[in-house]
Order: structure tokens, then C-alpha cells, then sequence
């Protein structure tokens, strides 16, 4: 039986091989902040799929404190939102992974965010 723990990541095979762009390293690399952050504040319904936009967990993001975020599917049927209640991006992570994981829907990478009247919307994928 092969040893679970003895893999090698898309990263590692292409540094190994030299295959590597600036690019591939700077996405990596910012992959790998936002899966250690995810670990670190214990988030476990959604992934962060937002690339190559310099975000920060503690960082001021654009919402306002207060600000509704609202995940509705009409396909499958769900529609749930949460206020707001601290600017930082982290806090918005925390927001939509909770209501990603109220959803029960198997669409948990958060790409995006839009604006609907004086809602957020979460734009996610699977």
C-alpha cells in the first residue's frame, strides 16, 4: 500500500524539474499563504481562489463594517447571508466560509465577490 503522506505537490514537480516561471512561483507561493491561513484560522467550508490582487488576511479590505454578504443559489436552492463585522480580509473569509458551509452546496471556491444593491454577492465555483 502507498504511503499517503509520500506525495509530491504540482509546485514541488516543477521546481524539481525546472519548469518553473516567475509567475508559477509568485502563484504558488501565494496559493500556499492562503492554504496556510486557512489552516491557521481553523476555516473549513471554502477555499480562497482570489489570484494575483496582492489581498492580505490582515489587511483593511474595501468592505465596511456592516456590510450584508449573501451566497444564493436558485439551482440548488439556497440563500444565506451574514453582516459584516470587521473590515479586515481575513473577516471576510471567515464570513463567506460560514456561509459557504450554511449552503451545503459543493461550490466552496470563493472567486469573487459582486455588488447587488447594498449587498455582496459571492461569486464561488467548484
Amino acid at each position: 500500500m502507498p504511503n499517503l503522506n509520500d506525495f509530491q505537490t504540482a509546485q514541488e514537480f516543477i521546481e524539481a524539474n525546472n519548469t518553473a516561471t516567475d509567475e508559477d512561483r509568485e502563484f504558488f507561493a501565494e496559493m500556499d499563504y492562503f492554504d496556510d491561513y486557512k489552516l491557521a484560522a481553523g476555516l473549513k467550508n471554502s477555499r480562497w481562489s482570489i489570484y494575483g490582487e496582492g489581498i492580505k488576511m490582515g489587511e483593511k479590505s474595501p468592505f465596511e463594517v456592516g456590510t450584508v454578504f449573501r451566497n444564493k443559489c436558485t439551482v440548488w436552492d439556497y440563500d444565506v447571508a451574514g453582516e459584516l463585522k470587521s473590515d479586515r480580509w481575513g473577516d471576510v473569509w471567515a464570513l463567506c466560509d460560514k456561509l459557504i458551509g450554511a449552503s451545503d452546496d459543493h461550490h466552496i471556491f470563493i472567486e469573487g465577490f459582486e455588488k447587488v444593491g447594498n449587498e455582496i454577492h459571492l461569486v464561488t465555483g467548484s
